[in-house]
Order: structure tokens, then C-alpha cells, then sequence
């Protein structure tokens, strides 16, 4: 089946799942929506056979090289040379992120292999499990109508389909993050609802998970229990809460803390770099991500496409009412704080406020969905109003032109930068298992050298320096340069190679 048949069948099934829960069917409707769901993700798993630039070529090498040794997170896996530059891109030891999204990718790869798709299949998995954790949510706080157009807003939420893809920066990081962090939602909901304890532990495990993907902003939940409980429910001082909270504090804590005091025994310079740095990007601006001190709230209409009002009323709702809708009271409370926080931080990524996204289709489908109930016992207009609601909410949430710019148009600066990397990639495939076990690659195009080493995983270098080619020389490797033509200073060389030595053919232009 081809990727177009595969996006077209994607749209049927969910207008299929529209209908069903229109006619009360509401299981065969989730389980149809789900079904969806699945093959738009592995559509978007599929549309680009090569690693992204930012970031997804980092954790992929990151994920191969810990397939191999667990414990050990390493970017660059052997550095032969001593010019390197001391920066996350070219580390030895690799902690920049925390490890679980990371060791979930190993997996994969350990698995199915050093593929583009083996790297994308735990984002695959969790966004997929993400239409039901939203349902469960939005049916528990609103009510099934609530949960069902969250859910289907988000199996075709187009931004979180990109970072399936890879294209968007931090992908599978931000993907995991968010997915743990609403886990963690879904499990203090329940246990609102339903008292038992596994909730409450799972709470806590969710929440330790979230912060080994992305560091503290992972206990977001807690955020939320305390307001629910100082402010709504005012139990927050009794003995049973403050039990409660310790218990889910102390799993949190068992499942993220081992590894900080793993790193600091076993990598001390290191880890207390990445915590260093780590800081700084509340306080001041990294990396040149400046903007604006209101860019979250500009930035509400690409996430929530203009439908972001909705989020505002159901707030206003949630909290006039707070005796009826106290966890949504809580759901705004949160949603809130994540924009305020990173609005007074110095950097600013659009990435950055994507793990409340759950949050926000669950308060603005509550609004959606008290309209559409209003019309719920008028027969015949229930499946017209509500089949043009839905299928308007297709509509607007995911579109295929946008797919086209992103992915296929040879005409935007996408499709130029893709027409370069299918190429780069494409050569870089042909070179596994023609290269000598001593070789050591040099003049690459910029950081192509990561994908050289995920791919192949023989050791390669961006520059062309005489003395790194002497060095190497003088070490007894087997020197390979990357491009058409040797370097003035190896052409007397009758050892120095180059890589169309070993893959005939052209090589792709640099961009």
C-alpha cells in the first residue's frame, strides 16, 4: 500500500469512528478511532527514510551506542582525534537528556536494527496509547463525549504527527515526555475517582518516568494534586493526604534518582555540566532560542488552530463551578502554570509547552462537546451537526498541503534540504560494510557525521585538516575523504582513499 493509500485510509477510518460514536456504538468507535490512529503514525513514521537534522540524528546514535552498553550513554562512540569541539553535538559521554526515551529507542533498535523506523516505533507506540489515556481522561473529568473528541482531535494532531516523523526538533523526547506526563494525569484522575492505591502509585512511577525523559518539569502532576487538595477539596494538611502525597513522592523519587546518583559517581564532570546547563536555560537565552516575552500565547493558534478561546471559556467554566468540575479546575491550574513558567523562562522553544497539549484538547473538546449534547435528542440533526463537527475538526487539525510542503514539495526549503538528505543518506547506506575495520572517514558535511555513524559506524569527521590527517596516518588508520576529489597535501598518497573508491557514483551537493 502506498503512503498516499495509507493517509486516505487513515481519514476513512476516522470519519468511520465519528459515526459509530454518533450512533452510541462508542467502543467499536474508540477501537475504529485507535485503528486510525495506528496507520496515520506509521504513515508519518514512514514518509522520510533518513534521520532529521534537529535533533533526531543525536538520539538516534545516542540509542544505538547504548543498544550496546546500557549504562553508558556515548554521542560519539569512539574520539580519535582531540580537536573536538565541547559541545552537546560532539560529546563523548552523551548526558545532555535524560535516558528513558532514550533506552526505549535502544530497544527498538536492538530489535529490528539500526533503522530510521526502529528509532520512530517507541513514538509510534506511545502516541498511539495516548488517544486512549486521553479519552480516559476527558471521559473521567467531562464525560465520554468530552473524552471522544479529545481523543480524536489528538490521533490527528498534526504537530505531534511531525515529531513522530522526526521532523520537529526534540521529537521522541518531547513525545515521551508528554506521554508520561499525561500517564501520570490519567493515574491522579483515577485515583480521584476511584480511591485505590495502585493509582496513586502509578502517579508517582509516571511522573519519575516523565522526569528521567525531560528533568523536573516531568512532577507536573503534583502541581495539580496540591491545588486540587489546598484550594478545591482543602484536605491538603489532613494526615490521609499528606500520606498519600509522600507515598507517590517516594515512587517518583525511586524511579528517577537512581540514575542522577549513577551519573554523578560514574561521570561527575559531565553530569554536573548538563545540570549547569540545564539551569541556565531558565535564566538567560541558549543557543540563539529568543523570542519575544508573550511567544507561547502568539504561538496558541498553531497549536489549537484558532480553537484556543474554547480553552479559555472551559476554564472560566471549571472554575465558576468548582464543587461540580474541581479536577477541571485542576487541568486548567496546570495547563496554566506550564505557559506561565516557561513565558518568564529566558529560552524559548515552540516545543516547550507541548506536554500540556493533552491537557488543552481535553478542556476545549468540553466545550465542543456541551454544544453538540444540546442537539443530542434531535434524531436525524445529531448525526448531521455532529458529522460536520467532527469531520470539521479532521479538517482543521491535520492538512495535506502542509504534509506536501514539509515532505514533498521540491519548490520550499523543506524539499530542498530533503532532496540533499535523501541523497547524503543514500550514500551513506552503500558505504556499510565497504569500509575497512581501521578506517576513519574525514570532510563530511556538518554533523552528516552522525548519520555516518549511525548507519555505518565507522568513526568520521567533519573537518580536513592536514594535521588530522597526519595524525591519523602516523596511527596507522585507513584515511577516507568524503567528497570527489583528495586534498592537495594526500594527493602524493597513494594509501589515501576516497569514498568513491568504495561506492561508486555521484555524491550529493552540498546545501
Amino acid at each position: 500500500m502506498t503512503g498516499e493509500s495509507l493517509f486516505q485510509l487513515a481519514m476513512v477510518l476516522h470519519v468511520g469512528a465519528a459515526l459509530l460514536f454518533l450512533s452510541g456504538r462508542h467502543r467499536y468507535a474508540l477501537l475504529t478511532l485507535l485503528t486510525g490512529g495506528v496507520v496515520l503514525r506509521y504513515y508519518f513514521a514512514t514518509l522520510d527514510p533518513f534521520l532529521h537534522d534537529w535533533d533526531e540524528r543525536f538520539h538516534a546514535l545516542v540509542a544505538k551506542n547504548l543498544a550496546q552498553h546500557w549504562l553508558k550513554p556515548t554521542l560519539i562512540e569512539h574520539h580519535i582525534l582531540a580537536n573536538v569541539r565541547e559541545e552537546w553535538t560532539d560529546k563523548h559521554i552523551w548526558l545532555h537528556k535524560q535516558p528513558l526515551f532514550l533506552w526505549q529507542m535502544a530497544l527498538s533498535i536492538r530489535m529490528f536494527g539500526a533503522t530510521e523506523f526502529a528509532v520512530r516505533l517507541p513514538s509510534l507506540i506511545m502516541t498511539s496509547m495516548l488517544i486512549l489515556v486521553v479519552y480516559q481522561i476527558g471521559r473521567m473529568v467531562f464525560d465520554p463525549v468530552a473524552g471522544f473528541i479529545s481523543a480524536f482531535i489528538l490521533s490527528c494532531y498534526q504537530p505531534l504527527l511531525e515529531m513522530n516523523s522526526g521532523m520537529m526538533g526534540m521529537e521522541h523526547n518531547d513525545i515521551a515526555f508528554l506521554f508520561y506526563v499525561t500517564l501520570s494525569i490519567w493515574a491522579w484522575v483515577s485515583f480521584e475517582q476511584r480511591g485505590r492505591q495502585r493509582y496513586l502509585l502509578m502517579m508517582g512511577a509516571f511522573a519519575g518516568c516523565a522526569v528521567l525523559c525531560k528533568w523536573l518539569t516531568g512532577m507536573l502532576v503534583f502541581s495539580g494534586f496540591a491545588f486540587y487538595h489546598l484550594f478545591l477539596h482543602k484536605d491538603l494538611f489532613t494526615t490521609a493526604t499528606l500520606k498519600n502525597l509522600a507515598k507517590a513522592l517516594a515512587v517518583c523519587f525511586l524511579v528517577f534518582l537512581p540514575w542522577q546518583i549513577f551519573i554523578l559517581c560514574r561521570y561527575p564532570v559531565e553530569a554536573h555540566f548538563e545540570y549547569a546547563y540545564n539551569s541556565k536555560h531558565f535564566f538567560q537565552v541558549v543557543e540563539g532560542h529568543e523570542h519575544e516575552r508573550w511567544f507561547y500565547i502568539h504561538i496558541l493558534p498553531e497549536y489549537y488552530r484558532g480553537l484556543q478561546y474554547l480553552i479559555g471559556w472551559s476554564m472560566v467554566v471549571s472554575l465558576f463551578f468548582a464543587r461540580r468540575l474541581r479536577l477541571a479546575a485542576a487541568l486548567s491550574f496546570m495547563f496554566l502554570l506550564v505557559y506561565c513558567f516557561f513565558t518568564v523562562a529566558q529560552t524559548k522553544l515552540p516545543s516547550y509547552v507541548m506536554v500540556v497539549m493533552p491537557l488543552g484538547l481535553i478542556l476545549l473538546s468540553a466545550v465542543i462537546g456541551w454544544a453538540l449534547r444540546l442537539i443530542w435528542s434531535f434524531g436525524t440533526l445529531r448525526y448531521v451537526a455532529g458529522g460536520v463537527v467532527l469531520i470539521a475538526l479532521l479538517l482543521r487539525f491535520i492538512h495535506w498541503f502542509m504534509i506536501v510542503e514539509n515532505h514533498f514539495d521540491p519548490d520550499t526549503w523543506q524539499g530542498h534540504t530533503r532532496a540533499f538528505k535523501l541523497a547524503n543518506t543514500s550514500a551513506i547506506k552503500q558505504l556499510y560494510g565497504k569500509l575497512p575495520a581501521n578506517s576513519v572517514i574525514l570532510g563530511m558535511e556538518q554533523l552528516e557525521n552522525i548519520d555516518e555513524m549511525f548507519y555505518v559506524g565507522v568513526p568520521a569527521y567533519s573537518g580536513r585538516y592536514e594535521s588530522d590527517y597526519l595524525f591519523l596516518k602516523d596511527h596507522k588508520y585507513n584515511v577516507v575523504f568524503w567528497g570527489d576529489s583528495l586534498p592537495k597535501y594526500a594527493r602524493s598518497d597513494s594509501t589515501a582513499h576516497r569514498i568513491r573508491d568504495y561506492v561508486p557514483g555521484s555524491l550529493p551537493k552540498s546545501l
